[in-house]
């Protein structure tokens, strides 16, 4: 998919920076208290499962959380030679 700045996204995932701070325990409860999942995670990033044409609305979501520095889809970069 793509979003409105044109680049390709995956589909259903949403990546979350915590605050540093942030212990990984806390960080797996907020995204637990909305009914998802972690896909994966190193540090303080979490690659989120969201339900699919959800991406935008979730990402906006996480934002709202003051445990949270930034989120945003899951884009695809194509390296071109």
């Amino acid at each position: 998919m793509r979003d409105k700045d044109r680049r390709e996204y995956v589909e259903g995932h949403v990546v979350v920076c915590f605050e540093r701070t942030v212990a990984e325990e806390d960080a797996k409860k907020l995204v637990g208290s909305f009914g998802l999942e972690v896909v994966d995670s190193i540090s303080h990033i979490f690659l989120v499962a969201v339900p699919v044409g959800e991406e935008n609305k979730w990402a906006e979501e996480f934002k709202k959380s003051e445990l949270v520095t930034t989120a945003s889809l899951e884009t695809i970069d194509h390296l071109i030679d």
